[in-house]
């Protein structure tokens, strides 16, 4: 899922980084390696101002982070 609350800005931008957030996911599933795991996004108003490529990086050390923390199978 992904968040983006009214502090992002006016709709436009809101949009505009809920876009951005989608299309990295889309690009980015490998980092998930075929594990079933859900995830949300919450933007933050900086999001509006960072380049795609910043949030790619944050969104890959994000979910790299999170799948270090789940248990082995």
């Amino acid at each position: 899922g992904i968040s983006v609350p009214r502090r992002v800005g006016v709709a436009v931008l809101r949009n505009r980084v809920r876009r951005r957030i989608r299309e990295i996911f889309r690009r980015s599933r490998i980092l998930f390696g075929g594990a079933t795991v859900r995830v949300v996004v919450n933007a933050r108003p900086s999001a509006a101002a960072a380049s795609f490529q910043e949030l790619s990086e944050d969104y890959a050390a994000g979910v790299t982070r999170a799948l270090s923390r789940l248990p082995r199978r």
